[in-house]
C-alpha cells in the first residue's frame, strides 16, 4: 500500500515538474561587498575580544561595531531593493 502512493507521488512530481517546470530563487547579494565584509570582521573581532575579557570598555566597543554593521547592512539592502523596484 505505502509502494503504491510512493509511486503515484513520484508521477504526480515528475508530470507537474515537465508541466511547470521548477522555480529556482536568486540570491541577491549585491549588498555583500567588501565593505560590509570588513564590518563583520571587526564586529566579530570586537565580540570575540569581548567574551575573552569581558570589561565596559570591550562590551561598549563589540555594540558599537555591532551597530554599525546593522545600520550598514540595513542600508545596503534597503537601496538594492529600492533599485529593483
Amino acid at each position: 500500500m505505502n509502494e503504491e502512493w510512493t509511486n503515484i507521488k513520484n508521477v504526480i512530481l515528475e508530470a507537474a515538474k515537465e508541466e511547470i517546470g521548477e522555480q529556482r530563487k536568486e540570491r541577491n547579494q549585491d549588498w555583500y561587498d567588501e565593505e560590509y565584509q570588513i564590518a563583520m570582521k571587526e564586529k566579530n573581532d570586537a565580540r570575540k575580544k569581548c567574551l575573552n575579557k569581558e570589561t565596559r570598555k570591550n562590551r561598549e566597543e563589540y555594540e558599537e561595531k555591532r551597530k554599525i554593521a546593522t545600520k550598514l547592512c540595513r542600508r545596503k539592502k534597503c537601496g538594492i531593493r529600492k533599485l529593483g523596484k
